[in-house]
């Protein structure tokens, strides 16, 4: 399969051939994602909804100007939501 790409004269149309190599690093990038934490500041009152989001609701009220951080480590290892 990659018998062609053994030759030094690369063109454009051999990268149709690393699409393998293309998804094995987006699976790297899941797993060990380069920010560990993502921080944002909600613009407008804004409604989080997730399964098990607070012990008493799946809603979660966000006013304006709060700060939200997420564990991109946590969120992206979760075998629940990533198999």
């Amino acid at each position: 399969m990659f018998d062609d790409l053994l030759i030094f004269d690369k063109t454009y149309d051999d990268y149709s051939v690393l699409t393998p190599v293309l998804h094995c690093f987006y699976e790297v990038i899941r797993i060990y994602p380069p920010a560990w934490i993502t921080m944002r500041q909600t613009e407008t009152d804004s409604v989080l909804r997730a399964p098990r989001l607070t012990p008493t609701s799946d809603v979660l009220h966000v006013p304006k100007g709060t700060i939200v951080v997420m564990d991109t480590i946590g969120a992206l290892s979760n075998i629940e939501y990533h198999i």
